[in-house]
């Protein structure tokens, strides 16, 4: 069965976790994939090995890891490992780890809508 993880860096702050957990409820809603998970790197729960754990319990065989970072870097390579070694606890278990969100012209469209909100606001 496949299964989706989302990845975010995490906040000490719940509501910046929060859109998140949205978008998994999104994807969920859209009944794509049946397991759709969300983890965090740092600082609030559920950390990665909770959320593969999760994904085992429910069935996923093959996991389909997507990073909610917006560039590749340390915390991106970091989250790949995690993920790799918690795959490697479970036999049969396989994954694939997406890209970034990364300069995308969809991410430009919405950049220059919220620069011309900002632009609006500051001619007040």
């Amino acid at each position: 069965m496949q299964g989706i993880l989302l990845i975010g860096h995490g906040s000490s702050v719940a509501e910046a976790n929060r859109g998140l957990h949205r978008l998994a409820e999104e994807i969920r809603r859209r009944r794509e994939i049946g397991v759709v998970e969300v983890a965090f790197l740092n600082l609030c729960p559920p950390d990665i090995p909770t959320a593969v754990l999760t994904c085992v319990k429910k069935g996923v065989t093959h996991l389909n890891v997507i990073p909610y970072f917006l560039t590749d870097g340390v915390l991106l390579r970091k989250a790949e490992r995690i993920v790799r070694e918690e795959v490697e606890n479970f036999r049969g278990m396989t994954m694939s780890f997406g890209r970034p969100i990364g300069v995308d012209r969809r991410i430009v469209g919405v950049l220059k809508d919220r620069i011309q909100s900002a632009l609006a606001q500051g001619s007040d």
